[in-house]
């Protein structure tokens, strides 16, 4: 399933207005528009949340509320990406951002041309994200389709068993199996057995991610965290 990826957007939080000017002149060398917010409830509660893009936000001067909105992003899977800026010294803040799943750090003072490559590489993975979870979420649809007989038969397939195996376990017949495994191959829109494995198995990571973050665990992230760039000049 292909669905169109909205254009990226670079969204500012709350930064003073020499660096706002900073990432609007890095955002237009990469030729991406850029929408300015007063608070995280403004920016969550806006369009671009949803949507592919880069938050830029100042982590120093808003470092509880950067990492409460960085915790929030994660458990909502936004596929916005944050990249954030901080002083030198703000070590235990940057620590706790990155492990939140901000997509780097740029430590004062900014240089340009790194600005323009985080940004570049934010909004690359930020569209990459956002059609990965566009299609966990056509994974969902599709498997909540599934009658549960055809669920069953399905956890068995997943199980490595064969249709005289599933039919035994069932109490019904090869044909059924048979039968049910070709309702389950029609709606999972598989025309072989590892596309069809393919959509039940990231249905089911996503079952594992929601669960985590329903236990009261801390936030869930998938991805390894990339290292934060300090700056040494200066």
């Amino acid at each position: 399933m292909k669905t169109r990826t909205p254009p990226p957007t670079i969204a500012l939080l709350s930064l003073a207005a020499g660096e706002h000017r900073l990432v609007q002149h890095a955002a237009s060398v990469c030729g991406l528009s850029c929408q300015s917010y007063a608070s995280t409830e403004a920016f969550l509660a806006a369009p671009t949340a949803c949507k592919p893009g880069c938050l830029v936000a100042d982590l120093t001067a808003n470092g509880p509320a950067v990492c409460e909105l960085a915790t929030h992003m994660l458990t909502a899977r936004l596929s916005c990406k944050l990249l954030l800026f901080a002083d030198a010294d703000d070590i235990e803040q940057v620590v706790r951002a990155m492990q939140l799943g901000a997509h780097d750090v740029l430590t004062r003072p900014i240089d340009l041309p790194d600005l323009v490559c985080d940004l570049q590489d934010a909004v690359h993975a930020s569209r990459d994200e956002h059609v990965n979870l566009q299609w966990q979420q056509e994974c969902l649809r599709r498997r909540a389709m599934l009658s549960p007989r055809e669920a069953a038969v399905l956890d068995l397939v997943l199980a490595g068993l064969t249709n005289r195996q599933m039919a035994d376990q069932l109490g019904i017949s090869h044909r059924t199996i048979e039968v049910h495994r070709g309702r389950i191959m029609r709606k999972f829109h598989a025309n072989t057995v590892p596309e069809m494995v393919r959509v039940a198995v990231t249905a089911q990571v996503v079952d594992d991610i929601l669960s985590h973050q329903l236990s009261g665990a801390p936030p869930y992230n998938a991805e390894a965290t990339p290292p934060t760039r300090l700056n040494t000049a200066g």
